[in-house]
């Protein structure tokens, strides 16, 4: 799984009209891993997407522990890294 960090947008409103400025979105995915994802993988999983910027490439573990992230995630930014998320 390829994600795209300049690409992650945070709406306010489903019909998109109001953006969520998030400076530093690796920084809140990361503290979501911490926060969510047990054990010493969550941590190097955390600490791989706080120092990653740009297009990063998880495989394996890593993608399947950001796959089940996303079900625990606030919906707006579930969504936001879905869409980061290049297919």
């Amino acid at each position: 799984m390829k994600v795209n960090w300049k690409n992650f947008h945070v709406y306010s409103d489903i019909a998109r009209k109001q953006e969520i400025p998030v400076p530093n979105p690796q920084e809140q995915v990361a503290n979501a891993i911490l926060g969510r994802v047990q054990g010493i993988a969550g941590y190097a999983l955390a600490d791989k997407v706080y120092k990653d910027n740009g297009d990063a490439v998880y495989e394996g573990r890593d993608a399947e522990l950001i796959n089940r992230l996303m079900d625990t995630l606030p919906a707006p930014l579930a969504i936001a890294l879905k869409e980061a998320i290049a297919v």
